[in-house]
């Protein structure tokens, strides 16, 4: 399904690695080395999982624009689905450590805009899923305020896609036509940057 090409671009060559440490300047994110040092021979998928899921030129966004889909794809792309708590604590997002290891692999990718893509993202999909649930009050003085409650959550919802889409023009600078051709080629961030567009 995926060439080995459309993971070229990543941050850390993480794609095919037998062993984390394997990979170059892996550890020089204290967050990454702590996994490695906590979790030994789940470190691997831990960490393969990070990089396909938060790394800015993967080719999973593209792929599975969907959050859930995406997350689920990703876990069994690096493997992490064979350690079913693991994966859990990970994609429920329980586990500082994760958390810690997620916002510093972030940062290293120096892209504000990336981290403030994925905050947003992560925030929509969170309140999409309580939307989704079916409200069940038996007063109609609770079912009222639930309701209230539900459309509160949908104006947030649109305000967020808003500022979603600020982003995204933000990141390809405003040229619709350059954030096409990106979509083709796979074009990472960093390299439309090197184009002074």
């Amino acid at each position: 399904m995926f060439h080995d090409s459309e993971f070229s671009s990543m941050s850390f060559k993480v794609h095919g690695a037998k062993d984390i440490k394997d990979v170059p300047n892996i550890e020089n994110l204290r967050g990454f080395a702590q996994i490695i040092k906590s979790y030994k021979a789940v470190a691997t998928p831990i960490i393969k999982y990070i990089c396909y899921m938060y790394d800015q030129s993967s080719p999973m966004k593209r792929h599975y624009p969907e959050l859930t889909q995406r997350k689920k794809e990703c876990s069994n792309l690096s493997g992490l689905a064979k350690h079913e708590n693991i994966e859990e604590a990970m994609i429920d997002m329980v586990s500082e450590l994760f958390i810690i290891s997620i916002d510093e692999f972030l940062k290293h990718q120096n892209n504000r805009i990336w981290s403030m893509i994925v905050s947003n993202e992560e925030v929509f999909y969170e309140y999409q899923s309580k939307l989704l649930v079916r409200t069940e009050e038996e007063r109609d003085k609770d079912l009222l305020q639930a309701l209230q409650i539900k459309s509160k959550i949908m104006n947030d919802m649109d305000e967020i896609n808003k500022r979603l889409e600020a982003y995204y023009d933000k990141l390809y600078q405003g040229d619709q036509e350059l954030a096409a051709k990106v979509v083709v080629k796979n074009i990472t961030p960093e390299d439309i940057a090197d184009l002074n567009v």
